[in-house]
């Protein structure tokens, strides 16, 4: 059998021709994409678009907390109280600062920061009257576990969940298997400075 061979010539011009062709339909094919592609203005147009939309959502969210001062919200008792942040632990220092609201422990850690956070709060027998804040702690029994504890410090929100409670004596020390998340303490029971209740959430 003889094979013929296809000349060099040939075989480079139909390469050539085939290119040229394939080329000629795959733009026809696909010109309206790659016009998007090469349309800077869609192209940018749509980048901006999307990075305003995140810097209104932004916006929005800072706005949305930026005029609420430090406090504490706990939906279940409806109470919500400021917060009150000070430098010192001796019981002069505290007992003026609980007049004013809840009092972070100074040697705990801050929302957000990993570690024990400790607020104090009053806590009044039943009828007692709301003056200054000597009440905004006393139904803090009524929690369970599950109830939403909100804490907006420095234009930030944090959602805790209450994890559990215990009763402690004067000076005991808190669960050792609780050493992450919020803590709540006040007088046990209401009014009397007898014991201590600790609510602890994360």
């Amino acid at each position: 059998m003889i094979i013929k061979k296809f000349p060099k010539e040939e075989f480079f011009s139909f390469l050539k021709v085939f290119g040229f062709c394939f080329a000629v339909v795959f733009l026809a094919v696909n010109l309206g994409t790659i016009k998007r592609i090469f349309d800077y203005k869609i192209v940018y147009g749509g980048a901006a678009v999307t990075q305003a939309q995140n810097e209104i959502t932004d916006i929005q969210e800072v706005a949305s907390l930026a005029d609420r001062p430090d406090s504490i919200e706990i939906p279940k008792i409806q109470i919500t109280a400021p917060l009150v942040f000070i430098d010192s632990a001796e019981k002069s220092v505290f007992s003026a600062a609980l007049d004013r609201g809840v009092v972070h422990y100074p040697e705990s850690a801050l929302p957000g920061e990993s570690g024990q956070i400790i607020f104090l709060g009053h806590s009044a027998p039943l009828g007692w009257p709301k003056i200054k804040h000597d009440w905004v702690f006393s139904d803090l029994n009524d929690l369970i576990a599950g109830d939403e504890i909100i804490i907006y410090f420095q234009n930030r929100e944090y959602r805790y969940r209450v994890q559990g409670k215990v009763i402690l004596d004067k000076g005991e020390d808190l669960p050792q298997g609780f050493k992450e998340g919020l803590i709540l303490l006040t007088c046990w029971p209401p009014g009397a400075d007898q014991r201590r209740m600790a609510v602890m959430a994360d």
